[in-house]
């Protein structure tokens, strides 16, 4: 589950040195599993999965300010739903073609998962760099979807030969 950031935050303050109330420049700096859960920072949000037993599951976060200021805030989360977790299986790699008429590359991946779900897709070709959205992909009935990764120009002998991918349940 993603936990968004801003809704984490939104009761967060902290007071200034002459003793106003500031909502703002409050950042989310580090998440801390709990029991039978998993919680990580991502950009802004938090992703919480949990690993076992049932509700209530708590984390911890720390938020810090411009000054690197930080304070610790406790998460309880009572929502049974949160124990559906998702797969994902790359099921079809397709070949990277080009298509002169539209001068683009491109490569289809064919993924299989839990049916009826809506799933965040991002892609990179490094773990270490940057990810790049692919949008969001509903499994459908079957649990099955396609993606298109396409490119200006011919690519062929250039594309990139591993690529990674990771989802996150936007709604099961």
């Amino acid at each position: 589950i993603v936990i968004e950031g801003s809704s984490l935050l939104a009761n967060d303050r902290r007071i200034d040195n002459l003793g106003a109330v500031q909502t703002g420049g409050l950042t989310l700096s580090l998440a801390t599993s709990g029991t039978d859960n998993e919680a990580q920072v991502d950009g802004s949000d938090v992703l919480f999965l949990t690993t076992g037993g049932s509700a209530p599951w708590t984390f911890t976060y720390t938020i810090m300010d411009a000054a690197n200021n930080t304070a610790v805030a406790t998460v309880t989360v009572n929502n049974d739903a949160v124990e559906q977790p998702f797969t994902l299986q790359i099921v079809k790699i397709g070949t990277v073609t080009y298509d002169a008429g539209s001068n683009t590359t491109s490569q289809s991946f064919d993924f299989i998962g839990v049916a009826n779900n809506t799933l965040e897709i991002e892609t990179t070709t490094n773990l270490a760099g940057a990810w790049s959205s692919l949008g969001n992909q509903t499994t459908g009935a079957t649990g099955s979807f396609t993606v298109t990764i396409s490119g200006a120009g011919n690519q062929v002998s250039t594309w990139p030969g591993t690529r990674f991918f990771r989802a996150r349940l936007v709604t099961p």
